[in-house]
């Protein structure tokens, strides 16, 4: 993550599910290794998913059981509070819609 907001990379580009098919988000994990609490964000479209939640030095905020749809053009972009210490994994299953 950095300080700025990214839309999340594959092959390059930004990714995004095509036509026809649907990324079901399961869910996503922040950690922070800063010695500080910190934010981070994570957002599908238009859509906050991690809220105002500071996460704690060396702890990780976890999210699982979503089952989100991310669909065709819609993009999901990541945003932390610093520029280095903030890591983030997202896990789905990408589907015919």
């Amino acid at each position: 993550m950095t300080t700025s907001e990214a839309a999340i990379q594959s092959g390059g580009s930004d990714y995004t599910p095509a036509s026809g098919r649907a990324l079901i988000i399961q869910g996503f994990w922040i950690y922070n290794s800063n010695a500080a609490a910190k934010y981070g964000n994570v957002k599908v479209g238009a859509t906050l998913l991690s809220g105002d939640e500071q996460i704690p030095s060396k702890g990780t905020l976890l999210m699982t059981d979503m089952n989100l749809p991310l669909l065709a053009s819609e993009k999901i972009y990541v945003k932390g509070e610093v520029a280095t210490d903030l890591k983030y994994r997202l896990w789905g299953v990408e589907i015919d819609a």
